[in-house]
């Protein structure tokens, strides 16, 4: 009877410890960047739609007429001014390529190579083309940097934001 009560524990502790790496395996896969590797459909249309533009002029040129203009070919619900669909939240939502990013007053400061830049955004928006890591977007705008009136991509770093701030939307129907 001891043996088979011995035997019942050790199965039962077994199966406690499984459970217990599965769960933690599952934690540690949901809180990973892999969570966020599904794109949605809407954001993926959206990213077809800007492959098309690469290099063109889209509207008038301004940074804003590439959102309206990515929306509007997908139906996407937007305020017709800066709200381009559910605000989110980048600390804690996933941020896809797609999604569409609003900066208002920005000073950027970062180094590349030898040398230290800066730049300026009073009011731009731009689509995010690429996920590199969190915080690091390809932004896929126009009308930024010596007058370029034509779509281009653009790589952006949230940590070198040292003034402002920037809205990050998911567009929706």
């Amino acid at each position: 009877m001891k043996l088979f009560f011995s035997i019942l524990i050790l199965l039962f502790l077994f199966i406690v410890t499984e459970n217990s790496n599965a769960t933690t395996k599952c934690y540690k896969h949901f809180t990973s960047m892999d969570v966020c590797d599904s794109i949605p459909e809407l954001n993926k249309k959206i990213i077809a739609f800007i492959k098309t533009k690469i290099k063109k002029k889209v509207g008038n040129g301004q940074c804003w007429t590439l959102a309206q203009q990515a929306l509007n070919s997908v139906d996407a619900k937007w305020d017709g001014l800066y709200v381009y669909g559910n605000l989110l939240n980048p600390k804690t939502d996933c941020i896809y390529p797609g999604d569409i990013i609003q900066f208002e007053k920005i000073k950027i400061e970062y180094t590349n190579g030898n040398g230290w830049y800066q730049e300026e955004m009073g009011h731009h928006t731009a689509i995010i083309y690429k996920v590199n890591a969190k915080g690091n977007y390809d932004l896929a705008d126009q009308n930024f940097g010596k007058g370029r009136k034509r779509v281009g991509i653009t790589n952006h770093e949230i940590k070198n934001i040292t003034q402002g701030e920037f809205f990050i939307y998911r567009p929706t129907r």
